[in-house]
């Protein structure tokens, strides 16, 4: 996707854009498994450029299916890689995802992505750095699974930003009887400062998530 942005990227994009140029596979263009070159693409700005600048993105969203205890229906649980750049591609440097997913994770020892009982209370989660790119800093989201007259419901319970490839979850915030599913999201966000402004981006930035297995306490 190519965008045009009303006004400063200086502290990131913060409000809707216009679109100049958009491949989009639920659309019905072909889905694209493998790098590709489509091309000469012609399109047309009708913004001021001088203060309007250009950044293009990419995202691709996925999904798991889960079953909390005691449920028999599924619920969904989205993840997605997506990056924002204001550096425009070109015929020799394409567009490409900024940061990969994170490498190694377990969960108190074990195989994060297994489903797992016993994992206790407060758990503690370890990932080593992605294999592409760098993360400025990592986002740990708690998602929690409980069974409503056999159906699944989810619940968002938890962000919790980190710079480090260590977590342990804080006491109380695990319940027994419930399902947990964990996802360790790496942001990279270069010239911010995460010490002192957790939550703010820059014009480019990108993250890459995984999902762990359903774990039990």
């Amino acid at each position: 996707m190519l965008d045009v942005y009303p006004g400063s990227l200086a502290r990131g994009e913060n409000t809707s854009t216009s679109d100049l140029l958009d491949y989009d596979s639920s659309s019905g263009q072909p889905f694209l498994t493998n790098n590709a070159d489509l091309g000469k693409v012609s399109y047309g700005n009708p913004f001021p450029p001088s203060s309007w600048p250009l950044f293009d993105a990419y995202s691709w969203v996925s999904y798991a299916l889960y079953v909390a205890p005691g449920a028999t229906n599924p619920a969904a649980i989205n993840a997605q890689a997506t990056g924002y750049n204001t550096s425009l591609p070109t015929a020799s440097s394409p567009i490409k995802p900024l940061v990969g997913v994170v490498t190694n994770p377990t969960i108190s020892g074990v195989n994060f992505f297994s489903d797992q009982i016993g994992v206790g209370l407060t758990p503690t989660l370890k990932w080593s750095p992605p294999a592409l790119g760098k993360a400025t800093y990592y986002d740990v989201l708690v998602f929690q699974l409980s069974n409503d007259s056999g159906n699944t419901d989810t619940a968002k319970i938890a962000s919790i930003r980190t710079a480090g490839t260590t977590l342990s979850i804080p006491q109380g915030l695990l319940a027994s009887g419930f399902g947990y599913v964990f996802l360790i999201r790496p942001w990279y966000a270069p010239g911010t400062n995460f010490a002192k402004y957790p939550y703010v981006l820059g014009p480019t930035f990108a993250i890459a998530d995984v999902m762990s297995g359903l774990v039990q306490p």
